[in-house]
């Protein structure tokens, strides 16, 4: 009988031992946290003319909600720099939209969860603008010929930024009779050409497309001699 009892009581102790011996479960991570009843958030951000001119900021610009939910008609207007904070806000989908005079106006589908910044690009409205620049050409030791210029001492350069799709169209005149000048138009980035000349058209004309830097050469050449300056004015009509 105390034989049956030693077993019983050593069974007993291995089963105590070997109880359960599995590695502690690995805690979940915690979802972010959503956001508090009654929290209020801000919207910042920044409003600039589209490409190529987005370095532009524009002063003056209302932001506001126009729809949806508790945030509608909230709004703000952009500084000098271009910047606007609108708030208090509620988390939710909202869109803004942005206003300026002489600009089209651009909405934002916005999923605001926290605070949060946006920038904003708008495009000044369509027109065709006309500049004249009087300018002249400096030549040193002549000008045998517009191909055979690599160091462009008989040229004068302008650059144009585009918005909107659109013919440009230029013309130089002069009071030099004796003058002749070709003019080539280029794509660029920062003044610098980028790509092959554009064609001109039968009618005098240069397609150009929106959100393009354009760059205007205007060569004079078959001139001998020197030193000699040749005034002209340069008229250029394209989209803005």
């Amino acid at each position: 009988m105390r034989q049956a009892l030693l077993v019983v009581g050593l069974l007993s102790m291995v089963s105590c031992g070997s109880g359960d011996r599995s590695l502690p479960a690995t805690p979940l991570p915690s979802p972010n946290p959503a956001p508090s009843p009654g929290q209020t958030l801000t919207l910042s951000g920044t409003v600039s003319e589209t490409a190529p001119t987005t370095s532009n900021r524009i002063g003056g610009v209302r932001v506001d909600v126009f729809c949806c939910g508790a945030n509608a008609g909230r709004s703000a207007t952009t500084d000098s720099n271009g910047v606007f904070q609108l708030g208090p806000l509620e988390p939710g989908v909202f869109t803004i939209r942005a206003l300026a005079a002489n600009y089209i106006e651009a909405s934002q589908t916005i999923t605001l969860t926290g605070h949060q910044t946006v920038a904003i690009e708008i495009n000044p409205v369509f027109q065709m603008v006309t500049n004249t620049t009087n300018e002249s050409i400096s030549i040193v030791d002549g000008c045998p010929g517009f191909w055979d210029d690599p160091d462009g001492r008989c040229e004068a350069n302008f650059v144009f930024n585009v918005h909107h799709d659109g013919s440009l169209t230029a013309a130089v005149t002069t009071a030099d009779r004796d003058a002749s000048f070709a003019l080539e138009l280029y794509r660029a980035d920062g003044g610098v050409i980028l790509s092959s000349a554009v064609p001109w058209r039968p009618d005098g004309s240069a397609l150009v497309h929106a959100h393009n830097q354009y760059r205007l050469r205007v060569r004079q050449f078959a001139v001998q001699g020197g030193p000699r300056v040749t005034p002209f004015r340069l008229t250029v009509t394209r989209p803005s």
